[in-house]
């Protein structure tokens, strides 16, 4: 087993894990398919594995890519996706289905419209978009506060029903996690 998961998960390593520490239901988990944005060394995806899902994990950045696939060669059915996840139709080919789940962990100014976008293309009508919004990395002069409520009222405007909003604190810094469904259906889904 690949040295990811010694030590067991940590929810200071793992946004996926905070998350599930301050009230994130484990069911969420439990589904067929999943697009994890943001995969870096694939720490979290060593976990998740234990789920018998598919994961296609997508991975801007060459660095961390390399790192991964080294991780992701010890896990079944994950699929290492080296893309920029702003350009959803790029990677669009490895996806051959919707997805149930779509998490998203990515530092970047435009996370939200970044995660809107792979929403539409990728989630299935019942599915559930998870996203990890870095404060800071959306704007590094705003107070989080008010990141958080532009987060809210922007995703509100594209349609998402946000049915959670869970503060990864104090295991990520000026951290929150978003459960959002695109449609008011997929309660009775999950």
């Amino acid at each position: 087993m690949h040295n990811n998961l010694e030590g067991g998960w940590d929810p200071y390593r793992s946004k996926i894990k905070a998350a599930i520490e301050n009230g994130l239901s484990e069911t969420y988990l439990r589904v067929q398919r999943i697009l994890y944005i943001g995969a870096a060394h694939g720490y979290t995806i060593s976990h998740l594995y234990a789920h018998p899902m598919e994961i296609y994990a997508v991975e801007k950045s060459h660095e961390m890519m390399r790192a991964f696939i080294k991780t992701a060669e010890e896990i079944p059915n994950v699929l290492p996706i080296l893309a920029d996840a702003a350009a959803p139709d790029s990677f669009a080919q490895h996806i051959p289905e919707q997805v149930d789940i779509i998490f998203q962990d990515i530092a970047q100014k435009d996370q939200v419209g970044i995660f809107v976008l792979n929403c539409k293309r990728f989630l299935n009508p019942y599915g559930v978009g998870l996203l990890a919004l870095k404060a800071r990395a959306v704007n590094s002069t705003a107070e989080a506060a008010v990141v958080y409520a532009d987060t809210r009222q922007r995703l509100e405007k594209e349609g998402m029903t946000i049915v959670q909003e869970i503060s990864l604190e104090p295991y990520q810094k000026q951290h929150r996690l978003y459960v959002v469904h695109k449609n008011d259906e997929a309660y009775d889904f999950f």
